[in-house]
């Protein structure tokens, strides 16, 4: 169905693009480029991620509809990854903050033949996000680099119950 004619384009946000955040891997597209590549087949990815606070866990919420806040990361499907230039595809990246580790060519290849979204699907990173205005004036977030999260060393709580490895951020 489509929007009410007086539903708000963009969302309404509180993200703070000075501060690091956890984005959690919860939907993954491929589509066709939309971006100006040589190859008539090129492929981009589109990774949807919601978005946590570092130190406290706790959902972004879109604060026109009360929703958790879900941010669309575009790269293109190349996943290159020379050491000798230091130069890697953006897609590679993302999956590398995803498995904690620069993946080598072999498990590049067995994540293909896997699929990307069933490899990576719920799987954690730390980001650093930017504030930006487009070209028409509308201000953005995009996501600028990522690294794997690591779940820090967890004091007892007062009760002396301590938080389990597996535990989540905050829906």
């Amino acid at each position: 169905m489509p929007q009410a004619p007086d539903a708000t384009f963009a969302p309404d946000v509180e993200i703070d693009d000075s501060k690091k955040w956890i984005l959690k891997l919860v939907g993954m597209e491929e589509q066709p480029s939309r971006y100006r590549d040589k190859r008539k087949d090129a492929m981009m990815l589109v990774f949807k991620w919601l978005v946590y606070g570092l130190e406290d866990g706790v959902a972004v919420e879109d604060n026109n509809t009360g929703e958790p806040f879900e941010l669309w990361q575009f790269t293109g499907d190349a996943t290159y990854d020379n050491p000798k230039s230091n130069k890697i595809a953006p897609a590679r990246e993302v999956a590398n903050a995803l498995m904690g580790h620069r993946l080598t060519d072999d498990e590049v290849r067995e994540m293909n033949d896997d699929g990307w979204e069933e490899t990576l699907m719920n799987r954690m990173c730390v980001a650093d996000l930017e504030w930006y205005s487009d070209q028409n004036g509308t201000q953005k977030l995009r996501v600028l680099r990522q690294k794997p999260y690591v779940k820090p060393e967890r004091k007892k709580a007062a009760a002396g119950r301590r938080l389990d490895d597996d535990e989540q951020p905050a829906e």
